[in-house]
């Protein structure tokens, strides 16, 4: 699966239970992003824009949303991509 159908996958509601957004892709990578909830899906959508105009091989695996960075544990994995 790739960036774009992970973006699709992620619902609405799941952007209003945090404002930390942690972005894993396959090179093990992370992007944190503190913002609001409709930057991260902005955000999200640009990082995924990227992505395909490179035409690389680097896909979002999965998309963490969380309260503060010290919730992570107990945070929902809202999109995981195989």
């Amino acid at each position: 699966m790739n960036a774009s159908k992970a973006l699709k996958s992620i619902r609405h509601q799941d952007f209003k239970k945090g404002r930390f957004c942690t972005v894993r892709t396959k090179e093990k990578q992370t992007e944190m992003m503190k913002m609001h909830k409709k930057q991260i899906q902005w955000n999200l959508q640009k990082l995924i824009q990227r992505e395909e105009e490179k035409n690389s091989s680097k896909y979002i695996k999965e998309v963490i949303i969380t309260h503060n960075t010290q919730q992570k544990i107990r945070c929902a994995v809202v999109s995981r991509i195989q």
